[in-house]
């Protein structure tokens, strides 16, 4: 039965196992002829569980390949038609699911702004305040299984609220506050903006900031050395040293308002405290 539950073709059989060999054989020589040190999957519900893993354990037989990061969506498109009892890897697979293996928690971003499928659907920071509960537990990233899934550990879950699909922060909440201007530093979306920046700042797991092409879209991007927070889109590199550079595009702001998160104390943490 032939099925496209990415919307762009047919699925892969992963749970086949030549489909899963050559799946892993691909990952495994990546890594080793590219020094590839992080594989993020797309839509990775369509890959079984035990592909998933048997990628994960690959890995870690690397000399170092444990430090290789894999992560993915863990939800599909649409349908798929797994055979033989393969479990999707999603969310509710954790089980399952090797605990090194992380996934995108898309009930952090909807709790924190609002749905992204619905523009005017708002979350805790831009008029929703029954979300509360539901941040605090996204700030223990999750692990109190309110939402019916259970991480096996902090580090599993993929904390973020912006990424390179639907709506980004600045755009949702503009789009909720039913702002003509999406170029306008509005004051009630800039404190909007620094109340998510303070439960960002404070989520348990790895917090992602980066999306797959290395863009900063529309996302917030902290200076931690001037305290500042860049608004609108912008790219990023690193050069051979490490240090970040930045290239900005027209419609960037640069403001001040960020500066007394510094009493946070946890934007000091920048190049100190990994992930």
């Amino acid at each position: 039965m032939m099925t496209n539950g990415s919307g762009c073709g047919c699925d892969l059989a992963s749970e086949r196992p030549m489909v899963r060999k050559y799946v892993v054989e691909s990952v495994l020589y990546w890594a080793t002829a590219y020094h590839i040190d992080g594989f993020r999957f797309d839509l990775m519900a369509l890959e079984d569980v035990d592909t998933m893993n048997a990628i994960r354990a690959a890995l870690d037989s690397l000399p170092g390949g444990e430090s290789i990061l894999l992560y993915g969506e863990p939800w599909m498109g649409g349908g798929t038609n797994l055979e033989g009892g393969a479990r999707p890897a999603d969310k509710r697979a954790l089980d399952a699911l090797h605990e090194r293996i992380g996934f995108f928690c898309d009930d952090t971003r909807d709790c924190i702004k609002g749905n992204v499928f619905d523009a005017a659907n708002a979350g805790y920071v831009n008029g929703a305040p029954q979300h509360g509960y539901d941040v605090l537990h996204s700030i223990s990233a999750w692990r109190s299984g309110a939402h019916g899934f259970l991480p096996k550990r902090a580090g599993q879950v993929v904390q973020y609220v912006s990424a390179h699909d639907n709506y980004t922060l600045w755009d949702k909440l503009a789009a909720v506050g039913r702002r003509g201007d999406y170029d306008c530093p509005d004051a009630d979306l800039l404190a909007q903006n620094r109340m998510t920046a303070g439960i960002y700042a404070i989520l348990a797991a790895g917090s992602f900031l980066l999306s797959g092409d290395d863009r900063f879209n529309d996302l917030l991007l902290y200076d931690f050395v001037c305290y500042r927070v860049l608004l609108f889109q912008h790219s990023l590199f690193r050069d051979a040293n490490g240090s970040l550079h930045q290239i900005t595009h027209h419609g960037v702001h640069i403001t001040s308002h960020i500066t007394d998160f510094r009493k946070l104390g946890r934007f000091h943490l920048d190049e100190r405290t990994p992930g």
